[in-house]
């Protein structure tokens, strides 16, 4: 039996010796995370539950790719969370950070960015700036007015130089015109329509063009509201078969604030579409 007793107590040890190892030098500040701060940024602003995160980091993708290229997030100190976002409160302005996460805890904040092969994830962190709620909010709103303003010009600018006939009408928010007229009289409220579309940056930059790809022809009903952005919805249930329409739609009825870069569409753009209603399917009663 003390055989057995000393047998066991040596698989915990050569157990904590390999977990300690993995992280010499490293302070577990929560099971499964550990830390060093690399160098400190002698700041007294500290990070305090609810403040808003400037960071820049950089993540172990590997011994094939190495460190990643850092790039620069924002995360949202809560000291009720799980992961990293919930030990931020640790940290001071432009401390500099070596961060190494359990498996088990990667999926929190950094999800399958980090390479945990080595039985841990590595990422380094350097904090920028520190927010409270209210300077974050002051701060967004005060970057969306400069953007409105942005926009706005450009799409001034693209009506200022447009000679083409009829001219652009502003409804609802949007500019519109008409470039082929369909049957008079509206949709009926069980028949599927076709909605075919090319999009555009207002520099002429096609984006997609749906009419090539018969496969992405989008059915659309009234039964399907709320699957189109809100601009194209609001078009599209105004519409006659067979219209087709042109309309210069800001931002805020596209994709936002937010974009969709893997398309090439950026934050606050305004974008062009070529729109066409055709006849679909007549949904069963």
């Amino acid at each position: 039996m003390r055989n057995l007793w000393l047998l066991m107590a040596g698989v915990l040890l050569t157990l904590y010796s390999c977990k300690t190892a993995v992280n010499t030098g490293f302070s577990e500040i929560k099971e499964g995370i550990y830390y060093k701060i690399e160098s400190f940024g002698g700041h007294e602003r500290k990070v305090e539950s609810g403040d808003m995160v400037l960071f820049t980091s950089s993540v172990f993708q590997g011994d094939e790719k190495g460190w990643s290229p850092s790039i620069e997030s924002v995360i949202q100190c809560d000291t009720e969370a799980k992961g990293l976002k919930g030990l931020l409160n640790r940290f001071e302005k432009e401390d500099s950070i070596s961060v190494r996460i359990a498996p088990r805890m990667v999926g929190y904040d950094f999800g399958t960015r980090l390479d945990t092969s080595l039985g841990y994830g590595s990422l380094r962190l350097r904090i920028k700036e520190i927010y409270s709620a209210a300077q974050w909010n002051s701060e967004l709103e005060a970057v969306s007015e400069l953007k409105r303003q942005i926009e706005g010009k450009s799409v001034a600018e693209f009506l200022a130089a447009d000679q083409a006939e009829p001219s652009f009408e502003f409804i609802d928010g949007m500019y519109l015109r008409k470039l082929e007229r369909g049957a008079k009289g509206p949709v009926p409220s069980q028949t599927e329509v076709m909605v075919i579309y090319d999009c555009y940056l207002l520099d002429g930059t096609l984006i997609y063009s749906q009419g090539t790809d018969p496969d992405a022809q989008l059915m659309y009903g009234r039964a399907l509201k709320g699957t189109l952005i809100p601009g194209m919805e609001k078009i599209v249930l105004d519409m006659d078969l067979n219209d087709v329409i042109e309309v210069v739609m800001p931002s805020e009825f596209a994709y936002g604030k937010k974009g969709v870069k893997q398309v090439g569409i950026e934050p606050w753009t305004p974008l062009r579409f070529i729109i066409r209603l055709q006849f679909g399917e007549k949904v069963p009663a």
